[in-house]
């Protein structure tokens, strides 16, 4: 069977490398709200400060004093009642403040949003309304507005560690590496015994790509709080980054004996070890992992059937590709990864099946670049040569797949000795996307082509 040159495997997939990771995306852990550093400040946010807040005439005093009791035996429903019946609420900073709190306790945290607008609008300049809000809009998962509300408190003067650590949040949702690290510095000179800001710190310096340096924190972090998911996961990906696979597939292994990983990262545990070298094992967790996939985590399990793909055990990426053929209902960009790698195994196979699929596939998109690609390999290895130059020079007329086309297009005219043709398309994909390996490549053809 005629081959093209390079695996055409390195085109249709996604190098796993790079998207394929532990789930360890950081946000606030519920214990973080349960934390003592976070109650007292809190807590504290219900005295009175008048330097920086409304005064408290005497009838707002009476009413604040009236609530005291029900607030010490926890009957919070009750006492916002009391401030919400009050004629002076309406008009008081301090009282709507107060019963924006309490709905901050009971969790209704919709209507404390709406209480501490309506006290910011008696009073702008009430620096812990600012604050409070800016954590009821992180609950609420709003970190833009979030943002907007702790940098005003920043501005006034607050300085505190949870005020700082949580806009560190912010900014890493919009992806300010940077200043979210310095935000996360500061909130632990404040708080240093927080393990959300030492834990926010390592995240920043992973994406500086200041590995070492990260590493080190999250085997402290993970030290400190073991059953924390998302630290562990955090730790698995560095170590991966850090080439330590060994170590990133004992940390799964154990959280998987402690039912603590989902089907994703399940996925990332067979996919270590297929991509490893230890297909037995790999094997062994396919064949409990199958049954748990959902639509929600199809796509991190073809990741996983890639793993095995790329060490040449086909025959084994179908069964376990059929295994999950029933998953419904699936995106239209998973039904199309699926059937993709499916495809493909049926062509190395040699299976009669890939014809059939591949030309399903067209019929229902003649513009899927990948199976006409797909269909040229299928070509390519029945010698059908004419029918290959017609099908690359099809996708190479689709945007989305120029690129992809001029590299297997240059590679089956390599494969076919035709070096000066071959290098006026990698020419072309160069043009669009570049990379050292690829320059590399094409000076090693331009000097052949020239010989």
């Amino acid at each position: 069977m005629n081959r093209i040159t390079l695996s055409l495997l390195t085109l249709i997939c996604v190098p796993i490398t790079s998207s394929f990771g532990a789930d360890s995306t950081l946000s606030l852990s519920a214990d973080y709200w349960n934390d003592q550093n976070f109650l007292k400040s809190f807590n504290g946010s219900y005295k009175i400060n008048a330097h920086i807040e409304p005064t408290v005439n005497a009838e707002q005093h009476a009413v604040l004093v009236s609530i005291q009791g029900l607030m010490a035996k926890e009957q919070y429903k009750a006492a916002a009642t009391k401030i919400e019946q009050s004629p002076l609420t309406s008009k008081s900073a301090i009282l709507l403040y107060n019963l924006a709190n309490i709905y901050f306790e009971l969790s209704e945290f919709e209507n404390a949003e709406k209480y501490y607008l309506a006290a910011l609008q008696h009073y702008p300049s009430f620096r812990r309304a600012h604050k409070n809000l800016g954590m009821i809009r992180m609950r609420l998962d709003k970190p833009k507005e979030a943002m907007a509300s702790l940098v005003e408190a920043l501005q006034l003067g607050d300085m505190s560690g949870s005020t700082l650590g949580m806009l560190g949040y912010c900014h890493i949702d919009q992806g300010n590496f940077a200043s979210a690290l310095q935000s996360y510095r500061m909130a632990q000179l404040t708080e240093p015994n927080v393990l959300e800001w030492k834990a926010g710190v390592a995240q920043c310096l992973l994406e500086m790509e200041n590995l070492e340096e990260a590493l080190s924190l999250l085997e402290e972090i993970y030290k400190a709080r073991p059953q924390e998911d998302a630290y562990a996961l955090m730790l698995v990906s560095a170590l991966l980054d850090a080439g330590k696979v060994t170590k990133g597939i004992a940390l799964l292994e154990l959280m998987q004996k402690q039912a603590r990983l989902n089907s994703s990262n399940q996925c990332l545990l067979v996919y270590l070890y297929a991509s490893n070298g230890d297909l037995q094992l790999a094997k062994k967790h396919f064949e409990k992992l199958a049954p748990l996939i959902e639509p929600s985590s199809i796509a991190h399990y073809l990741k996983a059937v890639e793993s095995v793909m790329h060490v040449n055990n086909y025959h084994y990426a179908i069964d376990c590709l059929k295994s999950v053929a029933g998953v419904k209902p699936l995106s239209a960009e998973d039904e199309a990864s699926y059937n993709k790698l499916l495809a493909y195994c049926y062509i190395e196979e040699d299976m009669p099946e890939a014809r059939e699929l591949l030309t399903e596939m067209l019929g229902k998109s003649p513009l899927n670049g990948d199976a006409i690609l797909l269909m040229a390999r299928l070509h390519v290895n029945n010698e059908e040569y004419e029918k290959v130059e017609i099908l690359f020079e099809r996708a190479q007329k689709i945007p989305a797949f120029k690129y992809k086309a001029f590299l297997a297009h240059g590679q089956f005219l390599v494969d076919q000795k035709r070096y000066r043709k071959a290098l006026e398309k990698y020419r072309k994909a160069d043009a669009i996307k570049t990379t050292p390996q690829q320059r590399q490549y094409i000076e090693e053809l331009e000097r052949i082509a020239g010989s």
